[in-house]
């Protein structure tokens, strides 16, 4: 029987003394070298009043460093992974209309 991407990834066993991490916000540097990645966690700090929206903060909780080739294949995971997502449970992933161009370019529309 042949073993699939998504059956693989569940039998991958992390040990407990590796950390995990939740993040919202992630902030990106290249260099000609690598790719820094910067995972954030994004809560609101305040509401100054009821109409206003709220100010929101951001603390970096992981850094990650790759090289660019592994950046290019992990970028093309994660657009897969999410299509696959999307098209199983019939569903669109809403994203900030800021990266709709963004996304209109990776996802082809």
């Amino acid at each position: 029987m042949e073993e699939t991407r998504e059956s693989q990834l569940e039998s991958v066993e992390i040990p407990a003394a590796v950390p995990s991490f939740y993040a919202n916000g992630i902030g990106l540097v290249a260099s000609i070298y690598d790719m820094t990645l910067v995972f954030k966690l994004g809560s609101p700090r305040n509401i100054p009043r009821r109409d206003a929206p709220p100010v929101m903060e951001e603390q970096p909780v992981c850094v990650v460093r790759i090289s660019l080739e592994q950046a290019k294949i992990l970028g093309a995971i994660v657009v897969d992974a999410v299509r696959n997502y999307e098209e199983r449970f019939e569903v669109r992933i809403a994203v900030d209309p800021e990266r709709q161009e963004l996304m209109e370019k990776v996802y082809g529309g």
